[in-house]
C-alpha cells in the first residue's frame, strides 16, 4: 500500500523486498528502429502516448528492448534520420525479477529518471521511474524531515547537514571519515 496520511512514510523491508514488477508502469511509449525521426513523431500526434514520456523505447517486433531515445534527441534530429541512428544502443535495463531495493540502487548508480524493466530475451515489460520512490512524498503533508531523508537516502539524493553547512564546517565534519 502506498503512504498516506494515515500511514508514516518509513518503507517496510517487506516492501524493499517486493518484486519491482508490482511498480512497473505500461504506459511507455515505444518506438521501431526502422522508422525515421519524422515518422516516428507523426505516429505520436496520431497516437498520443497515454502516459508521461520520460524515455521513448526502442523495440523489434518481438518486443525486445533494442534502445532508448531520450525526449529531447528525438525532437531536435533532423526528421529523415533513422530512429536507429539516434538511439542509445547500449540500454542500462532491471531485470523483471529485480526487487524494489535493487531499482532503487539502479536509480542511484546510473542516475536516470526511469528503466526499462525486461523479461528473459530483453523483453520489454514495463518501466519504472523516479517517481515510485518519490511521488508519495508529495502525495502527504504530514512526512517529516526523517521520513523524506529515509526516502531519499534509499535512491542517493540524500541532503546532508556538510552539503548545506559553510566549508570549514563541512571540512570538520567530512575529514574524520576521509582519515579511515
Amino acid at each position: 500500500p502506498k503512504p498516506g496520511p494515515s500511514m508514516p512514510l518509513h518503507l517496510t523491508e517487506e516492501q524493499l523486498n517486493e518484486p519491482v514488477g508490482k511498480h512497473l508502469r505500461t504506459d511507455f511509449t515505444t518506438l521501431y528502429p526502422d522508422w525515421t525521426v519524422g515518422e516516428a513523431l507523426d505516429h505520436m500526434r496520431r497516437h498520443p502516448p497515454p502516459g508521461r514520456i520520460i524515455y521513448f523505447y526502442v523495440v523489434d517486433e518481438q518486443m525486445r528492448l533494442v534502445g532508448v531515445v531520450p525526449t529531447r534527441r528525438l525532437l531536435l534530429s533532423p526528421a529523415d534520420a533513422a530512429v536507429r541512428d539516434v538511439m542509445i544502443a547500449n540500454v542500462v535495463a532491471i531485470p523483471a525479477d529485480a526487487t524494489v531495493l535493487e531499482a532503487c540502487e539502479f536509480f542511484t548508480l546510473h542516475r536516470l529518471l526511469a528503466f526499462p524493466v525486461v523479461e528473459a530475451g530483453r523483453r520489454l515489460v514495463g518501466v519504472v521511474d523516479v517517481d515510485l520512490y518519490t511521488e508519495e512524498l508529495a502525495d502527504t503533508g504530514e512526512e517529516t524531515a526523517a521520513d523524506r531523508d529515509d526516502v531519499f537516502q534509499l535512491i542517493g539524493v540524500r541532503l546532508t547537514k556538510s552539503q548545506q553547512a559553510r566549508p570549514l564546517v563541512a571540512f570538520r565534519g567530512r575529514f574524520p571519515w576521509l582519515l579511515c
